[in-house]
């Protein structure tokens, strides 16, 4: 069995996913990864979350990847671009569950992944009969 390795101040690339509005009326979803440090629990986190999205996220993470300007060279973790990123609203508002869920190291998870639920209703995108009797499914 391998012992946990202990590191003083370990990083970890991290996806920060959210919806860029786009022309006409519709969403483009994208991704990109930060590299957040990891965080104690307790007052620290808490006072994070008071933070604006620029501190906040030069208070998180060290660098990202996965952005790139319109000529396609890669955009470096500087304070203009961040200044830029934490404006854009829908990516900040990812931001936040984004470094929960990397600090409670809980795995993305997307609408539409799971299988339908095996007692129908809601969940299951199935109607329920009213009186809650369960429906006959064909072998």
């Amino acid at each position: 069995m391998t012992a946990f390795v202990f590191v003083r101040g370990a990083t970890t690339w991290w996806p920060v996913n959210w919806n860029e509005p786009v022309d006409g009326g519709s969403v483009a979803a994208k991704t990109i990864e930060l590299r957040f440090k990891r965080t104690p629990w307790g007052e620290e986190l808490a006072a994070l979350f008071r933070l604006e999205t620029v501190e906040f996220i030069n208070a998180v993470a060290t660098d990202w990847r996965g952005i790139a300007d319109d000529a396609g060279r890669p955009v470096p973790f500087d304070d203009e671009a961040i200044i830029e990123m934490a404006h854009r609203p829908a990516f900040a508002e990812a931001l936040g569950p984004a470094y929960l869920a990397f600090i409670r190291a809980l795995p993305e998870t997307r609408q539409g992944n799971s299988a339908a639920s095996l007692a129908g209703g809601p969940a299951a995108n199935e109607a329920v009969p009213a009186d809650g009797a369960p429906t006959e499914t064909p072998a």
